[in-house]
């Protein structure tokens, strides 16, 4: 839909989609126009809020299909793994996780898929471009975008210098990879 932007009457400016249909008469002359405006100025807002998140969150930031590829991912893969969002997209995660957690997310990522809502909170090990892995918390949820293809919004933090600790306590291992319902 056309959308433009107009001045209110407060001088405040609104956002507006609209749509035009012409009509006609019984001989095909055309008679008049209907317009229908819909005000989307707090969609846009909240649309820009949300990018501005995305765009500047120190964590990654992705949505992932119901196979596990990046359908988005936030500009924090470059200063994290240092990849491009370009060079994510399409990809999929298991591509960069640890051989010895690959099955494990790959379970989590069905899971995920196939429910309804459910938040699962795991470590793993992401291979970052200089072929490295770090270790990140993320915390995954599906949502259902009214289609039939589930997505998967998953936000992962960093936490490779908090595992480091483990390595200096015998008593606890050096890495857990885990999922548990929130």
């Amino acid at each position: 839909y056309p959308e433009f932007r107009v001045r209110g009457k407060d001088g405040r400016w609104v956002h507006l989609e609209g749509t035009t249909r012409p009509v006609f008469d019984n001989e095909g002359n055309f008679t008049a126009a209907v317009v229908v405006l819909r005000d989307v100025t707090r969609l846009r807002e909240a649309e820009q809020n949300y990018r501005f998140l995305a765009e500047h969150a120190h964590d990654l930031i992705c949505i992932l299909d119901s196979e596990g590829r990046y359908a988005y991912v936030s500009p924090s893969c470059r200063s994290l793994l240092g990849y491009s969002q370009e060079y994510l997209r399409g990809n999929s995660i298991t591509d960069f996780c640890h051989p010895d957690e690959a099955h494990i997310l790959k379970d989590n990522l069905r899971k995920l898929a196939a429910g309804k809502g459910e938040t699962y909170r795991l470590q793993h090990r992401l291979k970052d471009h200089n072929g490295e892995y770090k270790h990140f918390e993320s915390i995954a949820k599906t949502t259902d975008s009214g289609d039939s293809d589930r997505r998967i919004l998953c936000a992962s933090r960093d936490i490779t210098d908090l595992s480091l600790i483990h390595i200096s306590e015998p008593t606890r291992p050096l890495y857990i990879s885990y999922a548990v319902f929130c």
